[in-house]
């Protein structure tokens, strides 16, 4: 937490700028992410830098994983990069109360990790 304070201090991030607190939130909480910050984002331009999401060499398997979820969160509007069929799996959240979307969260859990809560 202490990390991504760190980062929307120093980027000047408005109350409900959510896109960059999202992007901010996974790379305060990744130590690879974090320590590559500079190649992630670009503070005088207030930017991610696009190039991060394709340069595989760069990042291990995880980060590569985490960054391409933030840029989908981030750049809802710019398929250019991303699979074109995960937007629409994104787009399934809007809208939901915050029980259902607590609801979905877990049953990715569930799925992808085998986690029941």
């Amino acid at each position: 937490m202490r990390r991504f304070i760190q980062l929307v201090e120093r980027d000047g991030t408005e109350l409900l700028d959510t896109k960059r607190k999202s992007l901010f939130y996974i790379v305060a909480g990744n130590d690879d992410l974090f320590n590559k910050l500079y190649q992630i984002y670009d503070f005088d331009k207030r930017v991610m830098r696009k190039e991060c999401v394709n340069n595989n060499q760069l990042y291990d398997e995880t980060s590569i994983k985490l960054l391409k979820l933030v840029y989908v969160l981030i750049k809802e509007d710019d398929d250019s990069l991303i699979n074109p069929l995960i937007n629409p799996l994104f787009n399934l959240f809007h809208g939901l109360d915050d029980f259902n979307f607590e609801l979905a969260l877990s049953d990715i859990k569930i799925r992808y990790m085998g986690k029941f809560e």
